[in-house]
């Protein structure tokens, strides 16, 4: 039922949406608290059966049955799980201990519905392998944005998916790599094709590298610079550059693909991708200690200067003399660093400076002052820009 009121323009959502938050705003009790009550003798006789001291709510008809207890001077710990994207109508009627949101930058709704700052934990979702379970999430999340008040009446004219991997500019087709399931790459499944079934307008498909390097030269550190290379460090290697003072992709767009460089590191030959990726560096320590490494443990592990301190410190000085190579090839003058390997901090940095001192020419590298943003900041200046081509081959 849900999924069929998101289809479209998720028109249905947005009725049933609207309508919570009127019956919310009239500080009127959500009716649920009265079918709660009728059950809740037995919900506490359950608990108390099989003694659960902790409860973990990731929907609001549960957290409520929960609160219904609280409010009866029952000792129960609550944790509260937001899987919607928004601080959805009613939450605001249950009392939890603590409250789990999928990002930081929904904080201020969560406030605004008057839960205390100190109780509301971030908890964003890192992924290694994107399937068509995490693009229909997207999709959701996308809708659930679109519904929201602060959106909800401004319609949406086109859609850019900026993806981790090689973008043929002349066709616009996603090329497989091992970032992407197979599935995604399969008719119907593809996904162009379930952003267009889901929202009716046009989408395109850009590299998000790409897209960055263009939001750094409209609002970042390379304004104005001439000849210039963004290297992205995450869960791939990717890269873009600025020569002659304008983004330049190659005849298909994939130039500055820094990650498809061969290279030899530890007496193994491959390319620079497979030993200087955090997903590279994920899969080394994981395979090497037994347990799983995400993003946040290796950089928890590095500032204790350990093993992954000095093994993460040599993918550094391999991508720096790679680098440098670049540098000496096409006589580029700065060099932007982003991606979540900036949790590494300077120490990282100095590594690849110490690299680029022996160029014959100076090279500046910095880590990204717009972090995420650049990406987003590319998207509307390639937006902004094709609308306006658009219009003027139509006054033409």
């Amino acid at each position: 039922i849900y999924l069929n009121t998101t289809k479209g323009n998720g028109s249905l959502f947005k009725i049933a949406y609207k309508l919570g938050e009127a019956y919310s705003k009239t500080g009127i009790t959500s009716p649920v608290y009265g079918l709660n009550k009728l059950a809740k003798n037995k919900l506490y006789s359950y608990i108390q059966k099989y003694n659960y001291d902790l409860i973990i709510s990731p929907h609001l008809f549960p957290a409520m049955a929960i609160t219904t207890l609280k409010n009866d001077g029952k000792d129960i710990k609550l944790i509260n799980v937001a899987t919607d994207y928004h601080a959805v109508p009613f939450w605001e009627e249950t009392k939890p201990d603590y409250f789990v949101i999928p990002h930081s930058s929904l904080k201020r709704e969560f406030i605004e519905k008057g839960f205390k700052e100190e109780i509301l934990l971030e908890a964003e979702k890192e992924i290694d392998k994107y399937d068509i379970a995490i693009i229909y999430e997207i999709v959701l999340f996308i809708k659930d944005t679109l519904a929201s008040l602060e959106y909800r009446d401004i319609p949406l004219r086109q859609i850019i998916v900026a993806v981790p991997g090689c973008v043929n500019s002349q066709t616009g087709e996603l090329q497989l790599s091992k970032q992407f399931d197979r599935d995604l790459f399969d008719g119907k499944n593809n996904i162009k094709s379930i952003f267009e079934n889901a929202f009716s307008i046009p989408v395109s498909m850009q590299n998000d590298i790409n897209l960055s390097i263009i939001g750094e030269m409209k609002y970042g550190c390379l304004a104005n610079v001439r000849n210039a290379l963004l290297a992205y460090v995450d869960n791939g290697l990717g890269g873009a550059m600025v020569l002659n003072g304008k983004f330049y992709g190659g005849d298909c767009g994939y130039a500055g693909e820094i990650g498809l460089i061969t290279t030899t590191f530890k007496n193994k030959k491959n390319v620079l991708d497979e030993f200087v990726s955090l997903r590279s560096i994920k899969e080394y320590f994981s395979k090497k200690n037994g347990k799983h490494y995400n993003v946040a443990l290796l950089s928890e592990e590095y500032k204790k200067k350990g093993e992954v301190y000095e093994y993460v410190n040599e993918t550094a000085h391999l991508l720096g003399e790679k680098l440098r190579d670049i540098v000496e090839l096409l006589n580029i003058s700065h060099i932007v660093l982003a991606g979540r390997v900036s949790l590494f901090g300077e120490d990282y940095l100095n590594c690849l400076k110490e690299e680029l001192k022996s160029t014959r020419n100076p090279c500046e590298i910095k880590f990204t002052q717009l972090s995420k943003r650049s990406t987003l900041y590319g998207a509307i200046t390639v937006s902004v820009d094709s609308s306006i081509n658009h219009s003027e081959r139509i006054l033409l």
